[in-house]
């Protein structure tokens, strides 16, 4: 992930992990950088291990920061999570200055096996077992609306660039179902529509 923000983040500047978890980003960014991690598990934050870095307990979706006031931003395996995406991109487009990056990875949750539940097929199960399962495994917020498509337009409707789309691939699945497993997508903050020099890796 740390890949594409490699010249595109100031020297000193501020790079926001959300949903940073215990590990946080690696040590790949310059030391210079100032790195805060934001979680809404509190338990997790304690553990926070990222070199030196700010570690905050708050919501993706309501930020402690000024609005234009960070250079970039990830969000790994985050965004399946957000009932209301469209608020969740809008917040992203108000604290990133203009310019700013957002790298993204989520999964494809058609892809045969769940990498949540690890359940086979889980997206065609009816609601009511589908709402079960999820419960029982702790992934009872997943959002089985998340798509690259819904993504995308959420995304560009808050005024995000999408820049680049990179497929997951499964090693050994991918190539015969032809179907990614997840998507890792770079974003930059501009005037709302898709940058026509957005480019599709892997497909």
């Amino acid at each position: 992930m740390t890949d594409s923000l490699a010249g595109r983040v100031p020297p000193t500047g501020i790079v926001v992990d959300l949903g940073c978890g215990s590990e946080g980003l690696d040590a790949a960014l310059p030391s210079e950088i100032t790195v805060v991690g934001i979680d809404i598990n509190r338990d997790l934050l304690l553990r926070y291990v990222a070199r030196p870095a700010q570690a905050v307990m708050a919501t993706a979706e309501r930020l402690p920061f000024r609005s234009h006031s960070t250079d970039a931003m990830t969000a790994m395996s985050i965004v399946e999570h957000i009932g209301d995406q469209e608020s969740f991109f809008r917040e992203i487009a108000r604290v990133l200055r203009p310019g700013g990056v957002l790298v993204l990875q989520f999964p494809e949750l058609r892809f045969p096996i769940e990498p949540h539940t690890k359940w086979p097929f889980l997206y065609l199960v009816r609601k009511p077992l589908q709402e079960q399962i999820l419960e029982a495994t702790g992934a009872a917020d997943l959002n089985f609306r998340t798509s690259l498509d819904g993504i995308g337009r959420a995304a560009t409707s808050a005024g995000l660039w999408i820049q680049r789309v990179r497929p997951i691939w499964h090693a050994r699945w991918g190539p015969l179902l032809g179907m990614p497993m997840g998507y890792l997508v770079d974003l930059q903050n501009g005037s709302g529509t898709i940058d026509p020099g957005a480019t599709s890796e892997g497909t």
